[in-house]
């Protein structure tokens, strides 16, 4: 009698979960999905590649170190390139166009933590990969190199990348690896704007919806570095576009020595500027062309050190 009940109640169960299959699905094994990532600390005296100097030798350097979690055991992490050959051709209106190679591995590191060093030598190894006549001679001033870092696990998975994503400081995508580390050819930046304010005196040429023209000024503005040799103003209208935006920052980008502007926030005075802005170096004065194509919005900003 125990034996009947026994297997009418094993019989039963196995039916309840066929219905709960049937039901939901087949609800996969969460284990084999449990994946890892790479955790990096890049050295700021070691960030990118110095246009002023020979480019020959130099390298960008970073620690890697992985963590699965105490599920995942770890084999090696590859390290891929993607190169950026910066204006390399037009797109379809004949405006200078970037060129983005897919990625090349130049580099497997199997032991963790590790300090690496890339250097521009190990860079045209890959680039030449696919491009075999390329040389440090066809280097130049805004190329990209991005180094992403795919997870080889000793169960055979190769874990993708997330590039940007909080998978850096978080395990909340178990199925990818995660970070980046990015650089460009470039120039140190530091032009001296720590602890100082500006006025600003604005000249509004055209504008819209009955702004105000003419002179404005504003003070207490300043500029403040983000590294990178991008700088941002807090305030390039000395509110032209009051009540709507309050103040329009914008950011002055250094790309050795020749300046321009990138949109910050707010209403975007960046776009269809006549002329880029410039930096009086002996008094300290920026000029800042600025001009709201949508909206006709245009004028010069300078900002004099107070």
């Amino acid at each position: 009698m125990k034996y009947k009940i026994l297997t009418l109640c094993l019989g039963v169960m196995i039916f309840l979960n066929a219905c709960e299959e049937e039901r939901w699905g087949n609800i996969p094994n969460l284990n084999n999905y449990v994946g890892a990532i790479t955790l990096i600390d890049v050295n700021e005296d070691k960030s990118f590649y110095n246009a002023l100097n020979n480019l020959a030798g130099q390298e960008v350097e970073f620690e890697i170190n992985v963590d699965g979690f105490d599920v995942t055991e770890i084999n090696s992490v590859d390290v891929e390139l993607i190169f950026t050959e910066n204006d390399a051709t037009v797109d379809a209106e004949g405006n200078p166009a970037d060129v983005v190679y897919d990625p090349v591995v130049i580099q497997t590191v199997e032991s963790f933590p590790s300090t690496l060093a890339v250097s521009v030598e190990d860079v045209l190894s890959g680039i030449q990969s696919y491009r075999p006549d390329f040389t440090i001679d066809d280097l130049e001033v805004g190329d990209q190199f991005n180094l992403v870092f795919p997870i080889n696990t000793a169960d055979g998975r190769r874990l993708t990348t997330a590039l940007n994503s909080d998978l850096c400081q978080e395990p909340v995508q178990p199925s990818f690896g995660g970070c980046n580390v990015s650089w460009a050819i470039s120039c140190p930046s530091d032009i001296p704007v720590e602890g100082v304010s500006y006025r600003a005196e604005t000249f509004v040429e055209s504008t819209c919806c009955g702004l105000p023209t003419g002179e404005l000024t504003n003070t207490g503005v300043t500029i403040e570095s983000e590294g990178g040799g991008i700088y941002v103003v807090s305030d390039v209208a000395s509110g032209a576009v009051q009540p709507f935006i309050d103040v329009v920052p914008v950011q002055i980008v250094d790309v050795c020595g020749n300046y321009s502007l990138a949109f910050e926030g707010g209403l975007d005075m960046s776009t269809g500027a006549p002329a880029p802005p410039t930096l009086d170096t002996e008094s300290g004065i920026w000029t800042i062309p600025f001009n709201n194509a949508g909206n006709g919005i245009v004028g010069v900003t300078r900002l004099i050190p107070e």
